[in-house]
């Protein structure tokens, strides 16, 4: 039987939390060709998810890599590397790309590193010290990633032209959506119900938008832009759908 190329999915965070990185590593591992590829995940999933990919035929990784300690959490991501002898270790956000560049180095194996990046360490909004701690970890490690994917073109050209990667090392590869989750059989039915539940009535510009309340998604801005965009539309609406830590602010700012 030819040797089918062991995949690691390596991701940290809160299992109650399912992000939009935890769903593109969702898809990966669900879509993935299991005749050609094996895949690990280690992406922090709560009971319900893991007990999915299993069903997929993945293997499902127990490593805390957000609060385990760095010793302990190395020290098992180096024995799962060399003991199943990963080909491939997929991460995505700033602990796990560092952890994976850290454990990879140390087996001294030919394991590939591809790391997603949705946001550049700099982007993160932490204090100026941890900022500096993360700008200096992630510089010191990045050259040992075989390949980058980023989310936009605009995150690319600042890897290629602010972090000096080589153009052959960064691709982009957009967010995709399972459409057939979100289309309903009565799609002019939901749209009327919708308005009217929130008393628009059909001749209003709505504008909606969608995703978790906090600093990544920007929605203060668009809260910022309605006084512009109401000077071209006057009864526009703006939906916003999600919840976060930034909730009660951002309402506070809407009103």
């Amino acid at each position: 039987m030819p040797h089918r190329p062991k995949i690691l999915y390596l991701m940290a965070g809160d299992p109650l939390i399912f992000g939009g990185g935890k769903r593109v590593f969702m898809q990966l591992m669900t879509y993935l060709n299991k005749e050609e590829f094996q895949f690990y995940s280690c992406c922090a999933f709560d009971e319900e998810q893991e007990d999915f990919l299993s069903k997929q035929g993945g293997t499902i990784v127990h490593i805390d890599i957000q609060c385990g300690g760095f010793r302990h959490s190395i020290k098992k991501l180096v024995d799962l590397l060399r003991e199943e002898k990963i080909d491939i270790i997929h991460s995505q956000g700033a602990r796990a790309d560092f952890y994976a560049r850290v454990a990879t180095k140390l087996t001294r194996q030919k394991t590939k590193i591809v790391n997603t990046v949705a946001v550049l360490v700099e982007g993160y909004d932490v204090g100026i010290l941890r900022k500096r701690i993360y700008c200096s970890l992630d510089g010191f490690t990045e050259r040992c990633v075989d390949k980058f994917i980023v989310v936009s073109e605009a995150l690319r050209q600042k890897l290629i032209v602010t972090h000096c990667i080589p153009n052959q090392k960064v691709v982009t590869i957009y967010n995709g959506i399972e459409l057939r989750e979100y289309r309903t059989h009565d799609s002019d039915k939901s749209y009327e119900e919708t308005r009217k539940e929130f008393g628009i009535n059909n001749e209003v510009f709505v504008i909606g938008a969608i995703g978790r309340l906090v600093w990544e998604k920007g929605f203060e801005y668009l809260i910022e832009s309605i006084p512009a965009i109401i000077k071209t539309f006057p009864n526009a609406k703006i939906l916003i759908v999600g919840d976060g830590s930034l909730r009660e602010r951002l309402e506070a700012l809407s009103e």
